[in-house]
């Protein structure tokens, strides 16, 4: 059933009393996954339920400063059974990648779904969903002050960062006057917002900076700047040394030109995939075209991962990009 809050949910209740959850991460995960993940399974341990976060791909070492990032587990590691199975800032099982394996012979065990994106599948037993909410931590927040759980400093900086970076550290439309009243309550718990933003955007490896360079090297702009795209494949990530989590920040930069609407990154992936991340400024709502490769995400950011070669996926996802920009006089290379 969907509800529209954690009262009517009876979230205290249900992960009480629950033995054992487990907490996928969604694949490629984001801070607010990884926030919201962590600061629930600090809350079930208060509540004397097991707790585990499990995540299909490699949690991000942005991350990693994080307290319980250390404790996430891989799929093959965990066997069921499971009281519960909570997932976070995701409303379906695919998006949790190959967690959905652990279930194909055992069955579903009870689906709690909280979530703050407008469109998906709604899996759960009992579904929260907030489109509102700037970031599900805020979510997460919510439940935690009014249930009277502890949030200690390490909890107070995980929902921080779920907060802060699906806001572009506040500075999306979604941040509200909310958005900034829970980060002062954060703050007054014991986040530390300078370390925070260092952590995630200044501390940054130079393999990172180094696949940057090579994706500006490629930028190509279409219809007269509206849609800016780069695409980087295998070879060029095995050259820079890089891996997926330093290829993160480099889609906003996209953003950021002059007259972008649409920014797009694509990566090939060593397991033959092509990861797609979107961008857009005010125009295009970027969840329906990640939505037409399999994908997700809210109107200004969204994501995608198929199958297939790093050329034909960009052909692809550049004409259905191009169908949905505003008209221009022109179309325009450089």
């Amino acid at each position: 059933m969907t509800t529209p809050d954690w009262r009517d949910l009876g979230l205290t209740g249900l992960l009480s009393s629950a033995d054992s959850v487990l907490i996928p991460l969604h694949v490629s995960p984001d801070g607010d996954s990884v926030g919201s993940a962590l600061a629930m399974a600090a809350a079930c341990r208060h509540l004397g339920s097991r707790a585990t976060v499990v995540s299909s791909d490699p949690p991000p070492e942005t991350y990693r400063f994080l307290a319980g990032w250390e404790d996430i587990r891989r799929p093959e590691d965990l066997s069921p059974p499971f009281d519960l199975l909570l997932l976070l800032d995701c409303s379906s099982l695919s998006r949790t990648g190959r967690v959905r394996e652990l279930f194909d012979t055992s069955g579903l065990p009870l689906v709690v779904t909280i979530d703050h994106h407008r469109k998906g599948e709604r899996i759960g037993d009992y579904v929260w969903v907030d489109p509102a909410a700037a970031a599900t931590a805020e979510m997460v927040f919510d439940w935690i002050s009014d249930a009277g759980l502890p949030l200690e400093a390490d909890v107070a900086s995980a929902l921080y960062t779920g907060i802060a970076t699906d806001t572009g550290f506040f500075a999306y439309p979604n941040a509200s006057a909310g958005t900034f009243d829970r980060a002062a309550a954060l703050v007054r718990r014991g986040a530390v917002p300078d370390r925070i933003y260092r952590k995630i955007s200044e501390d940054r490896p130079l393999q990172e900076i180094r696949i940057l360079g090579r994706a500006l090297e490629k930028l190509q702009v279409e219809a007269g700047g509206l849609l800016a795209w780069t695409a980087l494949t295998r070879e060029d990530m095995l050259e820079k040394a890089a891996g997926p989590d330093d290829t993160e920040g480099i889609v906003n930069r996209l953003r950021s030109i002059a007259a972008n609407e649409v920014a797009i990154l694509l990566v090939q992936t060593d397991s033959g995939h092509v990861k797609i991340s979107f961008r857009s400024r005010k125009k295009v709502d970027v969840s329906e075209l990640a939505g037409e490769f399999g994908g997700g995400g809210h109107a200004r950011a969204a994501g995608a991962t198929v199958a297939g070669n790093v050329d034909e996926v960009t052909r692809e996802v550049l004409a259905a990009a191009l169908s949905r920009l505003p008209q221009t006089e022109g179309d325009h290379r450089s």
